[in-house]
């Protein structure tokens, strides 16, 4: 998250990165 604020130009890529960013972290947990 902090480097994603850091790029104003996240386009699909940080989507997608975000996406499996949110499927690892339900699947692994807090």
């Amino acid at each position: 998250a902090a480097h994603d604020s850091k790029s104003p130009s996240i386009g699909a890529r940080s989507f997608r990165e975000r996406s499996v960013h949110r499927l690892v972290g339900w699947y692994v947990g807090p």
